[in-house]
């Protein structure tokens, strides 16, 4: 099944409501994000995927999908996957 991340880790209880409420905090502290190209090249390589990186997850996510069925409700998070010691598949 699918984690629960509307709560803390092991906290339980009754899923929020439709009726849930958001509050905001008055005192906010304002923080600039930099624009895409103001990053340099190597942080830029760890924020966002190349062509061939975004290739191979869809590749992956398809066999994996394939694997649960195509069902999304039987997804696996990838801790509690099976690792091959001949690599992924």
């Amino acid at each position: 099944p699918l984690k629960d991340h509307s709560r803390p880790e092991g906290q339980v209880g009754t899923p929020p409501t439709c009726g849930s409420r958001v509050a905001f905090d008055k005192d906010v502290r304002v923080v600039p994000i930099p624009m895409r190209n103001e990053y340099s090249n190597r942080i830029r390589g760890h924020i966002w995927s190349n062509r061939s990186e975004l290739q191979h997850n869809a590749a992956r996510n398809t066999i994996e999908f394939a694997a649960e069925g195509y069902n999304w409700r039987n997804a696996t998070e990838d801790d509690a996957m099976y690792v091959s010691l001949n690599g992924e598949r």
